[in-house]
């Protein structure tokens, strides 16, 4: 499973000015996180989801304003715990994607889990 991290590490580099490939990639870590969790694997769930975070943010930097990946880049960050940068991410993916509900999912989302108490958070989704 480690070798997941390496393969992930090594495709930033190599793959680092396709925004589609970075961010389909990062967000299949993130899921892959999650199963990481559920089948208790702490240290491969971490590992996973802060190399998916690397590549959202690669892929970010390649298209600032594609609101899929700054919501899957603002789920890369609730996982990992950093609540500011996360709720600044989802509040601009929402912003930018106005209308079209693609993140109609968000409350019950369970990458922003440790966000659901949250007043912030709940003033977001409710927008």
């Amino acid at each position: 499973m480690a070798d997941c991290v390496e393969v992930a590490r090594a495709a930033r580099e190599k793959l680092s000015t396709d925004h589609d490939v970075l961010g389909t990639f990062g967000l299949y870590l993130l899921n892959f996180a999650k199963f990481a969790k559920d089948d208790g694997q702490t240290e491969l769930e971490n590992n996973l989801s802060e190399t998916a975070e690397i590549l959202l943010l690669r892929a970010l930097e390649l298209e600032p304003e594609n609101p899929a990946t700054i919501y899957n880049y603002a789920c890369s960050l609730a996982r990992r715990g950093k609540r500011e940068p996360a709720l600044e991410h989802l509040r601009k993916a929402i912003e930018i994607e106005k209308g079209e509900n693609l993140f109609s999912i968000t409350p019950k989302d369970p990458d922003f889990t440790s966000l659901y108490d949250d007043q912030v958070f709940q003033e977001i989704v409710r927008q």
